[in-house]
């Protein structure tokens, strides 16, 4: 049996007055900024876990009709753009 090491990249407080599915996105938009700010991994493919079928959604689609994920689709959109990343 293989034991894999654990270890917190990033996180940060949740705020009690956004919604779940904006928490989720912005989550998303983090690890997409993280791995932006890293050269060795822009332009490539990466692999974003997500248990959020609405951020899966959302993402895949690259659109939202909701006022609340629109600006946070947005955002990972043009982030992917600029650093070539897709995820």
């Amino acid at each position: 049996m293989v034991e894999l090491a654990n270890h917190l990249s990033f996180g940060w407080r949740l705020h009690h007055g956004e919604h779940i599915n904006a928490l989720e996105l912005r989550s998303t938009l983090s690890a997409l900024r993280w791995r932006a700010r890293q050269r060795r991994h822009q332009r490539h493919r990466a692999v974003h876990l997500s248990d959020s079928f609405v951020s899966i959604g959302v993402l895949t689609e690259r659109r939202s009709a909701s006022l609340r994920l629109a600006p946070i689709v947005r955002s990972v959109t043009a982030l992917e753009l600029a650093s070539g990343i897709h995820i």
